[in-house]
């Protein structure tokens, strides 16, 4: 499975494949285009489901406007944990929708999809009417890409608090420094003013 940054992972939730307790709903705000993950544990009989390790897995969603998504997952670790990736698309329309995972076994033994995922998107106080709702149909490549895309805002996020914790240390110390610099001129001063400070020659004196 591609590696996915944990800053990515937004949502994590349980849903059973077997008609078990009802899923927590994922809450996102319209036109998100974070792409945000969705770490989802899957469950039978009340016990961890694991899909084969060569199953293909798919995201179906039902969107707010009666729309569709049939997008790949990103994949599945050793634990049963689906991961997938909200696109744009998947919140473009505003309301209450639903998501299933999908699992094709192998050697053609069939489907199996969870239980419903309540996927609530708030609507977006300003509307953008170029970022019109449609049906979606991506394919893996185009997933992966995505998932791409995560990585490179992880890094440049990484890279940016880097750069502010650098600036930082260099702004205190110069503080320190100007600190330093007033402390000295103020003594400077006193010693020229009324001496007693020890630290000229002859101070007392002249």
């Amino acid at each position: 499975m591609v590696e996915i940054p944990e800053t990515s992972i937004k949502f994590s939730r349980t849903v059973a494949m077997d008609g078990g307790a009802p899923c927590q709903p994922i809450r996102i705000v319209q036109y998100d285009d974070t792409i945000p993950v969705a770490a989802v544990k899957l469950t039978e009989n009340g016990t961890p489901y694991i899909p084969p390790e060569t199953a293909e897995i798919n995201i179906r969603m039902r969107k707010p406007d009666g729309k569709g998504v049939y997008n790949p997952a990103i994949g599945a670790d050793e634990s049963g944990t689906v991961y997938f990736a909200f696109t744009q698309q998947m919140a473009a329309a505003h309301g209450e929708g639903w998501v299933n995972i999908e699992i094709n076994l192998p050697n053609s033994k069939g489907v199996k999809c969870s239980d419903s995922i309540p996927v609530i998107i708030t609507e977006n106080a300003v509307q953008e009417g170029q970022i019109e709702s449609d049906d979606e149909f991506l394919t893996l490549l185009e997933i992966l890409e995505l998932c791409k895309k995560l990585q490179q805002q992880a890094a440049a996020s990484a890279a940016a608090a880097k750069t502010s914790e650098t600036n930082a240390k260099k702004s205190e110390t110069a503080a320190a420094q100007s600190k330093a610099a007033a402390a000295t001129s103020a003594t400077l001063a006193e010693s020229w003013a009324v001496g007693g400070t020890g630290t000229r020659p002859g101070e007392d004196t002249n």
